[in-house]
């Protein structure tokens, strides 16, 4: 199966750190913040600050439990909040339960949404159950499902190839770190690196949000 991730360059720091619990987090187009909780994952470049913007616009993998999932998968919200997260961190998986949370309210608020009113899903990316080749590593699949179980963390998460590892992953040096893409898969504001409760994670997506807000009514 043929797959393509196409990324894009802009000037913006690529990890924005968040806050922890109890903190306000704020989120913008190109500043970064620090203050977070998030765990490395083993790339030692952060000091160089690269400047990445992500446009996942073309795109062919499979989630946990091995249905085709492409870009289409973002068309289905104005905003799609995609976290990376791995087995081996501690700061993601105490996020989940969270995270399903919202996922749920959400998709909920889909059903009664008006016309102006922008849509939010969630997706997950587990960054450590394939190698950089995209070969699934052994045990790794079924430890992500369980803690998907476990957590209540009930939205798709994407298994990545090696495509996704040579091109976006490998710009992410920490997890969580989480993006927030429109319906094409276009970057909307800076990534979030570190675990937030889901007060913070709220007030992040309304500054999303208005960020959106702000970017339609130029383009009009």
């Amino acid at each position: 199966m043929k797959k393509k991730l196409i990324l894009g360059m802009l000037t913006a720091g690529l990890l924005l750190a968040g806050c922890s619990s109890g903190q306000t987090a704020s989120i913008e187009t190109v500043p970064a913040q620090s203050g977070t909780e998030a765990e490395e994952t083993g790339n030692s470049e952060e000091s160089e600050e690269e400047v990445a913007s992500f446009i996942f616009t073309s795109f062919e993998a499979e989630d946990l439990e091995g249905n085709a999932v492409d870009e289409t998968l973002f068309s289905k919200a104005d905003i799609n909040m995609v976290n990376i997260w791995a087995t081996f961190c501690n700061p993601c998986i105490r996020e989940m339960p969270e995270l399903g949370e919202l996922a749920a309210e959400f998709e909920a608020e889909w059903e009664t949404a008006g016309e102006d009113d922008l849509t939010v899903q969630i997706v997950g990316i587990c960054s450590d159950i394939t190698d950089n080749e995209g070969n699934l590593i052994d045990g790794q699949l079924e430890q992500a499902q369980s803690i998907v179980e476990q957590t209540g963390a009930a939205y798709t998460h994407i298994v990545p190839d090696k495509e996704i590892y040579d091109g976006f992953l490998s710009m992410i040096y920490s997890v969580p770190t989480t993006i927030f893409l429109d319906s094409e898969g276009n970057l909307l504001a800076q990534p979030v690196s570190g675990a937030l409760d889901k007060e913070n994670w709220q007030n992040v997506i309304s500054q999303v949000k208005d960020i959106v807000r702000e970017k339609n009514q130029t383009e009009a």
